[in-house]
């Protein structure tokens, strides 16, 4: 999703030649020489990734009682917040039908560690 075109191959523990080893041509560079243009699919893709996850960073998580919560919330029982948690897809419809909106997010949003 970075759009960066630059690859470079590191040993692994598996496999290590020592014997008449070169590098390949660029395999030193850090940078590309010009930054590699996204397609509007990666731009896309880029920008809700770091929607979703700006949404996850700034909600409370409220786990399995994410229904319950939802509802409280909705008449009024309690205050009005960001929250995420999980429910079942049978939760998640009753949702829908009582009118309270809910976004389903796959669970790699919610992963600190980047995406490859």
């Amino acid at each position: 999703m970075c759009g960066d075109a630059t690859v470079v191959k590191r040993p692994s523990a598996p496999r290590l030649n020592f014997g008449n080893a070169r590098e390949p041509d660029g395999a030193l560079r850090t940078q590309p020489d010009e930054p590699a243009s996204l397609t509007v699919e990666q731009s896309l893709q880029a920008a809700w990734l770091a929607a979703a996850r700006h949404m996850v960073a700034n909600a409370d998580d409220v786990g399995r009682g994410f229904a319950e919560e939802a509802r409280r919330m909705h008449y009024g029982e309690i205050g009005q917040r960001a929250i995420r948690g999980q429910a079942t897809l049978d939760e998640a419809l009753e949702m829908i039908d009582e009118g309270i909106e809910v976004l389903p997010l796959p669970d790699a949003v919610a992963r600190k560690e980047p995406l490859q």
